[in-house]
C-alpha cells in the first residue's frame, strides 16, 4: 500500500472524508496548541500567590486548586489532540487506500 499526500488524491467514493482529515489535523494542531498555552499559564501563574484567604487565624494563599483543575485541562487537551490527529491520519489513510483500489492501473483479481 503506498500512501501519497493529500494533494495527490484523487478518490471515487470518500471525498468527503478527504475534506473531514485536514480539518482534524488542523484541530489536533489546535487542541495540542491550546493545551501548551494553559500549561504555560499555569506554570507562570505557579510562581505567583493566588488569593489571600484566612485559615485559622493565619493568610495563606488558595492558588492550589485552581492550578490542579487547570493542569487537568491541559492534560485533557493533549489526549484530545492526539486522539483528533490519530482519527485524522486513520481517515487519510482509509481515502489513500481506497483510491488506490479505484485507480484504473489497479489490476482485479
Amino acid at each position: 500500500m503506498k500512501l501519497v499526500p493529500y494533494s495527490h488524491l484523487k478518490p471515487n467514493n470518500l471525498g468527503a472524508l478527504l475534506f473531514i482529515a485536514p480539518c482534524l489535523a488542523y484541530l489536533g494542531y489546535v487542541f495540542f496548541g491550546l493545551a501548551l498555552a494553559i500549561f504555560l499559564a499555569v506554570s507562570l501563574s505557579y510562581f505567583s500567590p493566588g488569593e489571600p484567604v484566612l485559615v485559622r487565624g493565619t493568610v495563606t494563599y488558595s492558588a492550589q486548586p485552581v492550578l490542579f483543575k487547570s493542569v487537568m485541562i491541559g492534560f485533557y487537551g493533549i489526549g484530545t489532540s492526539i486522539l483528533t490527529l490519530i482519527i485524522s491520519s486513520l481517515c487519510a489513510a482509509l481515502v489513500s487506500w481506497e483510491s488506490t483500489f479505484s485507480n484504473p492501473k489497479h489490476e482485479r483479481i
